[in-house]
């Protein structure tokens, strides 16, 4: 793979690789917000990735064993890792499962963010194709909520 844009060729070839390798993931912020016609195509600075999972021992692994990734460790927390591969960030939002459906605990306990139990779902393409993402109904949750964990990363910011 010699892409160093962030295409959506790309990103469907993200996608199916950490898929390949046991991380299933969910397209979500931009790109998602496209895919559902929520926002006007654009140019595109990163990847976001939802990432339905107990941890990120599976993602940190593959961090350890593939080339062409660089951490940015300023922005590893509890809840998420982000990283450049073939120089496009990807960003990983950790969905910790509940008995109700998924939590995000931002900055460990800062704020957590019960998502939408319809918040993982796969939209046909075009083509045919399926492609996992959130939903609009949890890209509005995450929306509505994005004061609370900037309110929560300023508190974790001045306490640590």
């Amino acid at each position: 793979m010699s892409a160093a844009r962030n295409t959506w060729e790309f990103v469907r070839e993200v996608i199916h690789q950490l898929k390949a390798v046991g991380i299933s993931t969910y397209l979500f912020g931009g790109w998602a917000e496209e895919l559902w016609q929520l926002s006007a195509p654009r140019t595109h600075a990163d990847i976001d990735l939802l990432y339905p999972a107990a941890d990120f021992q599976a993602v940190d692994r593959w961090l350890r064993e593939t080339n062409n990734i660089i951490e940015i460790a300023e922005k590893r927390f509890h809840h998420k890792r982000a990283m450049l591969y073939h120089q496009v960030k990807l960003e990983f939002f950790l969905l910790e499962p509940t008995v109700d459906g998924y939590v995000t605990n931002y900055f460990g306990d800062g704020y957590r963010l019960y998502w939408p139990s319809d918040a993982l779902t796969h939209l046909a393409l075009v083509d045919g194709s399926l492609v996992p993402v959130a939903s609009s109904q949890a890209l509005q949750a995450y929306r509505q909520n994005h004061h609370h964990i900037q309110l929560a990363y300023q508190y974790y910011q001045d306490h640590h």
